[in-house]
């Protein structure tokens, strides 16, 4: 199979990952990125790093907040049953 072949072939193969949605605009990002930086042999190994990096910051952060949501919820549900038994309307 010739160079350009295989070219090709990955082409297609890209499309069909863009297409089912296991790849998106980042994933033709970092490409670019990656084009630009071809001389730092390092540059994806440095790419992927930042980006756990963050990555784990943002979970941290979600984590954070899923854990005041618990902690609001848990203060709250005293509030609401008082609220319940104490209901004049009823």
């Amino acid at each position: 199979m010739s160079s350009f072949d295989q070219k090709l072939q990955l082409i297609n193969h890209m499309n069909s990952l863009f297409d089912e949605g296991l790849l998106n605009e980042q994933f033709h990002q970092a490409e670019i990125l990656r084009e630009s930086h071809r001389n730092n042999s390092h540059f994806v190994a440095q790419f992927i790093a930042t980006f756990c990096d963050g990555t784990q910051k943002l979970l941290a952060d979600v984590d954070d907040i899923l854990m005041g949501a618990y902690n609001m919820k848990n203060a709250i549900r005293p509030l609401i049953q008082y609220c319940k038994e104490n209901d004049k309307d009823r």
